[in-house]
Parts: structure tokens; C-alpha cells; sequence
């Protein structure tokens, strides 16, 4: 049987918040044993990065890839591109990709991304939340102008499924480059899996396309989805005020 004793020895340690009276033994427990077999899984997944990362000479302070962030080092970009196909764990793809995606770790950090979404075998990689979802992902919020190529391959390609999101929305930042974009955004709006057509729709939106006015309305008449309908909605009334 689990011990209040018990529950606040396992919460100093993982530096939890600390149970009061009313709390759930068991059920804390049960969360911080989670969160410890979590922590460890990270530990493992990052040992060997981090310690390239220390022996280039780059600063971590404590055992937390996000220190990065706080201590931007180019020295990293090229350990963190290399390490992107070595890790297995997701979560700490996503942190790395996230890292790669910031303005100091570029133009290395994003040539990196798209590169290894090229690498993986969409069959391979399914799922909403797959390795390839969270490259693309990071990838789209550091795409310039320059990278409306890649970011429309990504989006036009059916099996790159949920990874098309993000993508396609950031195509609509791009309005000098609308002449490419356009076409491929009116063509996702037709396309009912992954909610991708919503994604376009904001694209569409920003670009404030006229020819996609009546496409959304005619989504808007059918969607029953709570996460969809904002996105048409507000798109529509971009096109509309022009």
C-alpha cells in the first residue's frame, strides 16, 4: 500500500509539486511513477547527444537539450542534424527539430529537417504524430520565401498525410510566390482526410484568394467539426474584407 511518506519522498526527488492532505495517494503515485519512467526514458534516448554535444565544447547546464535554446551555440547545428536519424525516441525528435527550427541554427537547421523528412519512408512513419508530422512541422516555421518549393512538395504529396498541416499553412506567409501556391491550396481544399483542407483554407485566407470564396463556403454548409470551423470561418471573412 502506498504511503503519503511514500508519495512525497518520490516527488522531492523528481522535483513534483509536493501532495497536500486532499491528495490521491495512489493516483499521485501512480502519475509520478510516469513521469520518473519518462525522465529516464529521455535520459536514455539523449545520453550519447548530449555528451557530443559537451565534448564539442558546446554549454548544457543540467541534462535538458532545451538548454539550447537558452545558450544558442552553432557548434550544435551540425551534432543535432546528425543525431535527427539516430534517434528512435519521438519526443526527442520533436525537441531537436524544434531546436533546428530556430532563427540562430540556421540556414543549417532547416536544410537539416527537410532532409530527413526526405529520408523517411512515409509507409514507414504513420500516423498523426509521426516523426515525418513533427520534421515538417519544425520546417514550416522557419521556411522563408526561398523554401515555397519544398513546402509545396511536402503538401502535394497525399502520403505525407497529417505532416501536410502546418506546411500548407505557411504557404500562405508567402504572398510574392502565390502564383505557385495557389493552385496546389484550391486542390487540398477538396481533400477531406487529415483535416488538410483546413489548413489550405487559412492559407487561402492570408493570400486572400477570391476564387476560393465559394470552396469554403460550401465546407462551411457541411462542417460539423469544432477545430475546423474557425479556421474556415476566419478565412473566409480575410477574403471577403480583402
Amino acid at each position: 500500500m502506498v504511503t503519503f511518506d511514500d508519495v512525497f519522498a518520490l516527488a522531492a526527488e523528481l522535483g513534483a509539486n509536493l501532495p497536500n492532505p486532499h491528495t490521491d495517494v495512489e493516483d499521485y503515485y501512480e502519475f509520478l511513477l510516469r513521469r520518473k519512467a519518462a525522465f529516464e526514458s529521455y535520459a536514455r534516448a539523449t545520453a550519447e547527444l548530449i555528451a557530443d554535444l559537451r565534448g564539442a565544447g558546446v554549454r548544457l547546464e543540467g541534462d535538458r537539450l532545451s538548454q539550447l535554446r537558452l545558450h544558442p551555440d552553432h557548434r550544435a547545428v551540425p551534432i543535432l542534424a546528425r543525431s535527427l536519424s539516430q534517434i528512435h525516441d519521438l519526443t526527442v525528435v520533436g525537441e531537436v527539430a524544434e531546436i533546428l527550427s530556430d532563427r540562430w541554427a540556421q540556414p543549417g537547421g532547416k536544410r537539416a529537417l527537410i532532409e530527413e523528412f526526405a529520408r523517411v519512408d512515409p509507409d514507414s512513419d504513420p500516423g498523426p504524430d509521426s516523426r515525418r508530422f513533427k520534421l515538417a512541422n519544425a520546417f514550416a516555421r522557419v521556411a522563408s520565401v526561398d523554401d515555397v518549393d519544398a513546402l509545396i512538395e511536402i503538401v502535394a504529396n497525399p502520403k505525407n498525410g497529417s505532416a501536410r498541416k502546418l506546411p500548407a499553412e505557411a504557404l500562405g506567409r508567402f504572398k510574392k510566390r502565390r502564383d505557385e501556391s495557389v493552385p496546389v491550396l484550391m486542390e487540398l481544399l477538396e481533400d477531406r482526410t487529415d483535416g488538410v483542407y483546413s489548413s489550405a483554407a487559412h492559407a487561402l485566407g492570408l493570400l486572400r484568394e477570391p476564387t476560393a470564396t465559394a470552396p469554403i463556403e460550401s465546407l462551411l454548409a457541411i462542417e460539423t467539426e469544432s477545430f475546423h470551423r474557425p479556421k474556415l470561418n476566419m478565412a473566409l471573412k480575410r477574403i471577403i474584407k480583402g
